[in-house]
């Protein structure tokens, strides 16, 4: 049953009208009217924003009302007409308002508010004032208009209802009413005594508004503080009895800003306001409208929503608590444990609300049960209200109907009224059956349970708990958590049977902000026993208990507590002896001791409460969060001790060493994988090598006696011609690399093993990006794809190949539903021979728009198991398999990670319900990365996408992907930051309908406001940078809505009058600033280690706008030196270092640094006090102390050839390939055949040479790069920080012309 069917009876009693003004909810205006009709208001107010923002005419907004049943009760606002300070001004102020009059006549509506003067140009005179009121009034009943006058509580000159009262009655016209607001009136503290005096007739209308009370700026009080009424401090009932004095019938209307309103789906909003009202109205009227509210007793229970794997450890819990377990459930897998007026319920039923609850908040309270005098009663008020009424599900014979409420955070509220329930549900244990007995037990009863809210959430609790229950609020208290401030406000049954403390905080840190983020929203944080005597109940329970559960309280508390209280010296020591805090008021004392958190979750209090206290101790609240947020940090660290984490185990898979298994004739590769790793080989199972080759016709024999331990198994398999996979072998080892003899790459094996070998970590980049994005390929075959795959994949960070859409025939012209395994390889090979980026392996189900079958579960499985096999950076894995798989998968993901999703293309998704949180919490469960795809059918869909996308992101900062498709849902695609799925033009088609590809969504986002155009600089020697139409070609690539300049060097001081510039978009400098430059705002981990500035980059929080000095220079040097060889081969090598000074070699050392080089060697300069380097006085001197492993000079052009003697006096050996600047990855092929330890030179020398020591470097076999090579990468690394968007290196050389790269 819906809420408007629900609330149909309540409605027709009701003596006033209901309206809402369409500023309090999110969304368009059709969204906002469509919401506040379905919540069942009879009326609606236009704010003109509303409508200045409808692309349609004032007649449609009038037919959509009609439509909807929505009476126009008034447009507002218009501001600024009394007091006008001349003739003029008063004239465009009525010819203003005579148009708005026509436009209400397009609404169809009569009155219009009128607020009082703000402007400070405007006269205080009461004749002057009268007299344009007077002349609006006349111009009201020229159009049959009605204006209700307004004071506004930051008016200039009118700023009470007293005054504004004053003015409408000397103006005397019948056109001319007030408007009360109850937010002026209250927050101007004015007094209502005299409001009953106003006649009925000139009270046009009733706005009303609560508030906490706060001390601020009336404006900015009202603008972001007001809630619905009966969710605040104002006396909204005293000013409603006036009103009722005055004979008022008209509506009454709801004027609310608040930013989270505004932020939370429109239909929410709308649905509580107008329960305010139907409370509101039932309060005037003395229950005539609402049932009378039942007298409540107490809690009778409290239960939990447990898993088995939690039974055990909540029991122990429990019983160290003094509960016992007392009876089982009849039907149910359900527990009843009891200690004296305390009944706790653990519910471990799969397939209940309890299994449900669990998966979506863990283990928690799900329900608690209330005994109430008249269930009936209880139940026709709540659903009066527009509560959820839940029916029992899954009775078993004989059971007893108990029937619940649903709270606002989806727990069950139980309604009972006796004892006969328990013996129907229950089977009790023989001996406890007549030992239950209230009055002998240590525990009277539950004394308060506290809940753990959300910040949408405090006034939506504090409205259901006044309004259902008859429970009053108590003041808002701030309370001070270690990490943050934390707001309380309890909410007190009137006969104090039910105690709620509710807390809120915005800080994710906190006690509260963790728990709820880690519970997915609203729990319960801990519930307290009351006991007559807390001392005897805690030594009994401490000599009974099998561990001490309660928290040790610091002496220096009570130290100040004997001065604070001068308490008895007896007493304080007695306190603490049993760690008991103890707080005290004119009316009386509460004592009390909390536990130790249950697995990081809710906690229990003992308290023993005086009759006249009425509050919760909240002094000593930062006190027991202190300690509590000790004790995790230790438990944390202990377990990090005991326990590795993911870290841990990554790191010691890093330590790895590898067995290869290459097929015959390729041997060399196994000398490559060494060469690459750095270590030597050996083809001996027996021997300590960090790398041994193993020939296929052996491996089947020889891999089951691999230490798993230590070494990796790869399978090496040529997919030249006809060859299939051994299935056999390919199961029996770790990873699988394809290769072809034909076209080999040593890139693409060495970022195959820093991958599996945990020495890369793309995804921690991607992470660190304020928006990503990947395109989604749809050929059917890759190759046709490669020639343009550096044009296809810039703005992108990875890249998906979708195994569903390719097609390997199979005669006929026939294609195979699903791949080979084989076909499926070969196109990852020749994919990742071609890109850098992260691959992402996706086999979309037809039953989430894709091709493979969706029945087939087992074969996608498997292929996903290849795809970690193959090394795929991410796996996508669809949460329509059953758990049983994806737990697998997430088992032995190694190193790649799991994108977890869910498609619905059908348009049945809706982000408001509670389906969606499943949906996500089961995502989660086994992913590294949440993806949920809806279909949009209105801008609605995408505002409470938007919604849940914040919701989620604030509560568990888990990486989550959130889109609509279709062409509605193309806003959510622009607004998504995080791994945005594109395509692009040359694609064969869209992988999802509504695709935008990367250029297309910079340019939305520079339309919306969020990319304003700026101004990149290059700045520097024409000859080291980037020719301006390679830039602008790159700007146009992305879409960017940038300009670029190119300036010749000049001064630092110019530089920072050039970053003053309001169009300043960053900027890219040859040579570097030295050192920290004054008018930075923060450096970069890298550019303060290097002590060198090469990239000045803007970055904006909200409106603060700073500047951040970068090295991109020092990451291109890391990115080239791990280009050919792996981390690990550098790892406590010697290397070299030539510079005439610092400064220049500034970036390389950094570079090095990073590796986990031995020693750095320096000739031509002196790095002072830095460990690690140690100079050298000349060339011969560096063969004297080691041969080393790397050499790179950052000498000048004209002193280049300084440098050939020395590459000629280091060994080189046997080098792995011959290698050329530019290409160093094409020589791999050599290495197939012919191995050994190569060598690594980079020449950072620009402009012409003297001499070739690159030709020389390429003799002895080095790796060599040049500055081309460097400087290439350094342009991607400067367009990533300048224009936050990724492109290939290929594609750099590409736009370059070849000319400079």
């Amino acid at each position: 049953m819906n809420l408007i069917t629900k609330l149909s009876s309540a409605r027709k009693k009701l003596p006033h009208r209901t309206s809402i003004a369409t500023v309090c909810l999110s969304g368009t205006l059709i969204d906002k009217l469509q919401a506040i009709a379905a919540a069942g208001y009879d009326g609606v107010e236009i704010f003109e924003n509303d409508l200045l923002h409808f692309p349609g005419s004032r007649e449609d907004v009038r037919r959509t009302c009609e439509e909807l049943g929505l009476t126009i009760e008034m447009y507002q606002p218009f501001r600024d007409l009394e007091g006008a300070p001349n003739d003029e001004e008063l004239r465009r102020s009525l010819d203003r308002l005579e148009r708005k009059f026509q436009w209400m006549n397009e609404l169809g509506t009569d009155l219009i508010l009128l607020c009082s003067n703000c402007s400070p140009s405007s006269i205080g005179d009461r004749a002057k004032m009268v007299s344009d009121l007077r002349a609006a009034a006349e111009l009201a009943e020229k159009y049959d208009k009605r204006i209700a006058y307004e004071a506004l509580a930051w008016g200039q000159h009118v700023y009470t209802w007293e005054h504004s009262w004053e003015l409408v009655k000397e103006v005397n016209h019948p056109r001319m009413g007030i408007c009360f607001d109850t937010f002026h009136i209250f927050s101007r503290e004015c007094d209502i005594s005299a409001i009953s005096s106003v006649p009925a007739e000139k009270i046009f209308l009733i706005q009303l508004a609560d508030a906490p009370i706060l001390k601020m700026d009336h404006l900015s009080y009202s603008r972001h503080h007001r809630n619905f009424p009966l969710q605040g401090s104002f006396p909204i009932m005293e000013f409603m009895n006036k009103i009722i004095e005055t004979g008022y019938a008209g509506p009454l209307s709801l004027e609310v800003f608040n930013d989270e309103f505004r932020a939370a789906p429109a239909k929410r909003i709308a649905e509580d306001g107008y329960r305010s009202l139907l409370f509101l109205q039932a309060e005037m009227y003395n229950g005539s409208i609402l049932p009378p509210m039942p007298e409540v007793e107490g809690i009778e229970y409290v239960e939990f929503a447990v898993d088995e794997a939690r039974v055990a450890p909540l029991e122990s819990f429990f019983q160290d608590l003094g509960l016992k377990k007392v009876a089982k459930h009849r039907s149910k897998n359900v527990t009843l444990f009891r200690k004296g007026g305390v009944s706790f319920i653990l519910n471990a039923e799969p397939e209940s609300f309890a299994s449900a609850f669990m998966v979506l908040h863990d283990c928690s309270v799900c329900a608690l049960a209330i005994r109430v005098k008249d269930i009936q009663a209880m139940v026709d008020r709540a659903s009066f209200l527009g509560c959820p009424v839940v029916p029992p599900s899954r009775l078993g014979e004989g059971e007893e109907h108990v029937i619940a409420i649903q709270a606002p955070d989806d727990t069950l509220i139980y309604l009972v009224d006796n004892d006969e329930f328990w013996k129907k549900d229950f089977v009790f244990e023989p001996e406890t059956v007549s030992t239950y007995n209230v009055s002998k037990a240590s525990f009277g009863g539950i004394d308060h349970i506290a809940q753990a809210l959300d910040r949408l959430s405090m006034d939506r609790f504090v409205l259901f708990y006044k309004s259902v229950f008859g429970m009053l609020p108590q003041q808002v208290i701030e309370l001070q958590d270690p990490y943050g401030l934390t707001k309380s406000r309890a909410m007190v049954a009137q006969n104090g049977s039910l105690r709620f403390p509710l807390n809120v905080s915005d800080e994710k840190d906190t006690s509260i902000g963790r728990l709820v983020r880690e519970a997915s929203g609203s729990v319960v944080h801990h519930i307290a026993f009351e006991t007559d005597d807390i001392f005897e109940t805690v030594a009994s329970l401490r000599k009974y208990s099998s561990q001490d559960r309660f928290l040790r309280v610091p002496q220096n508390y009570y130290d100040d507590l004997a001065v604070r209280y001068d308490l008895e010296p007896g007493l304080v020591s007695k306190l603490a002896s049993f760690n008991i805090m103890y707080d005290r008021d004119d009316k009386g004392e509460f004592l009390h001791l909390s536990t130790e958190q249950f697995q990081d979750r809710f906690f229990f209090e003992i308290v023993q409460r005086s009759p006249g206290y009425t509050h919760f101790a909240s002094i000593n609240a930062p006190i027991r969060m202190s300690i509590h947020h000790e004790r995790r940090n230790l438990e944390q660290k202990v377990a990090s001790t005991l326990n590795p984490q993911q870290k841990a185990l990554e790191a010691r898979e890093t330590g790895k060493e590898v067995v290869a298994v290459f097929p015959p004739g390729c041997e060399g590769l196994v000398e490559l994988i060494a060469d690459i790793l750095g270590t030597e080989k050996s083809y001996d199972l027996s021997s300590r090598a960090s790398v041994i080759g193993v020939p296929q016709a052996d491996a089947i024999k020889l891999l089951p006696t691999v230490d798993k331990a230590r070494y990796v198994t790869i399978n090496l398999h040529c997919m030249d011609g006809n060859a299939t996979v051994d299935s056999e072998l390919s199961e029996a080892c770790d990873y699988e690399y394809f290769f072809s003899k034909v076209e080999f790459f040593r890139k693409d094996l060495t970022r195959f093993l820093s991958f599996i070998m945990g020495e890369s970590n793309v995804h921690a980049a991607i992470l660190a990006k304020s928006r990503s994005t990947f395109i989604a390929l749809t050929f059917p075959d890759i190759r046709p794809a490669l020639p343009n795959l550096d044009i296809l994949t810039v703005g992108s960070d990875a890249i998906e190949i979708r195994v569903d859409l390719l097609r390997e025939g199979c005669g006929s012209g026939t294609y195979n539903p699903v791949p080979s395994v084989d076909y499926v390889g070969k196109q990852l090979m020749w994919l990742r021979q071609r890109t850098e980026l992260p691959i992402i392996f996706t086999l979309r189900s037809q039953a989430e728009g894709g091709r493979c079958p969706s029945s087939d579960e087992t074969v996608t499985h498997y292929l996903l198991r290849k795809g970690l096999q193959w090394g795929c950076e991410y796996i996508d894995v669809e949460i329509r398999l059953p758990e049983a798989m994806r737990r697998s998968l997430s088992e032995r993901k190694g190193h790649s990670r799991i994108l977890a999703s869910y498609h619905d293309l059908a348009g049945n998704l809706k982000w408001s319900s509670g389906e969606v949180q499943r949906m996500y919490h089961t995502a989660r469960a086994y992913s590294d990365i949440t993806k949920i795809v809806g279909f949009a059918t209105s801008l609605t869909d995408n505002y409470e996408l938007e919604y849940f996308r914040s919701q989620m992101n604030a509560t568990f900062g888990h990486p989550f992907l959130a889109i609509n498709a279709g062409q509605i849902g193309q806003l959510s695609r622009i607004l998504n930051p995080f791994f945005t799925p594109t395509t692009h033009p040359l694609l064969p088609m869209a992988a999802a309908p509504g695709q935008l590809s990367a250029a297309e969504i910079n340019g939305a986002l520079n339309i919306m406001g969020q990319m304003p155009r700026r101004t990149i600089y290059t700045i520097g020697s024409p000859r080291a940078l980037p020719p301006p139409m390679f830039w602008e070609k790159c700007l146009n690539e992305l879409g960017l809505p940038h300009s670029y300049a190119c300036l010749d060097r000049i001064s630092e001081s110019t530089i920072q009058q050039l970053t003053r510039q309001p169009s300043f978009g960053g900027a890219l400098l040859t040579p570097p600033l030295v050192g920290a430059p004054h008018f930075l705002s923060a450096l970069t981990p890298t550019a303060t280690a290097s002590g060198a500035v090469d990239t000045i980059v803007v970055r904006t929080a909200g409106t603060q706008t700073s500047l951040v000095g970068c090295n991109s220079t020092a990451k291109a040097l890391l990115h080239l030196l791990t280009t050919d060889f792996s981390p690990r081969a550098f790892a406590g090598q010697p290397v070299l270092v030539v510079s005439n000074s610092l400064e220049e070699a500034a970036s390389a050392l950094w570079a090095l640094r990073q590796l986990r080089v031995s020693t750095i060697y320096t000739i031509g300069f002196r790095a002072g006090e830095i460990r690690g380097v140690q100079q050298l006085s000349s060339f011969e001197a560096v063969t004297a102390r080691a041969s080393p492993f790397c050499v790179v000079s950052a000498l000048a052009a004209e002193q280049a050839h300084l440098i050939n003697p020395l590459l000629r006096l280091v060994d080189g050996g046997e080098g792995a390939s011959p290698a050329t600047e530019g290409s160093p990855a094409n020589a791999a092929k050599v290495g197939l055949e012919k191995g050994g330890r190569g060598k690594i030179f980079v020449d950072l020398a620009n402009g012409p040479r003297r001499g070739d020591p690159l030709g020389v470097a390429t003799e002895k076999g080095w790796t060599c790069y040049g500055v081309s090579d460097l400087a290439a990468r350094v342009t991607v690394e400067a367009l990533e920080l300048l224009g936050g968007a990724r492109v290939p290196g290929s594609f750099v050389r590409m736009a370059s012309g070849g000319g400079l790269f």
